[in-house]
């Protein structure tokens, strides 16, 4: 992915250019990449994950509606990652923890 460096065209561009090129915003930073190439048939493996991918999405979009737990996400964050992505990221994390312990012999 190339970063776009004060070029007043491409400037604040987002979404794609006739499915060749995607430009992308990250903190006010435009970036440039190539279209993704996605297969029209997802696997099942592909699914779980969209499915995995769309409740922790919907998770942190509760979490952070409440205060209390919008300030812990936020304290949680990385350097240029926002409360909701913490969220995201907690939430899978989660999943994975759950799924090891699952597998663990008692």
């Amino acid at each position: 992915m190339a970063r776009v460096k004060k070029n007043i065209i491409t400037e604040g561009l987002a979404g794609n250019l006739y499915k060749q090129i995607v430009f992308r915003q990250r903190g006010g930073k435009t970036f440039a990449s190539t279209y993704p190439d996605m297969p029209e048939q997802k696997s099942k493996a592909q699914q779980q994950q969209i499915s995995k991918f769309r409740e922790a999405a919907l998770f942190a979009k509760k979490a952070i509606q409440d205060p209390e737990q919008k300030a812990y996400y936020t304290a949680l964050a990385k350097a240029g990652q926002s409360a909701y992505n913490a969220a995201v990221s907690d939430y899978l994390h989660q999943i994975k923890i759950k799924q090891q312990a699952e597998n663990q012999p008692a």
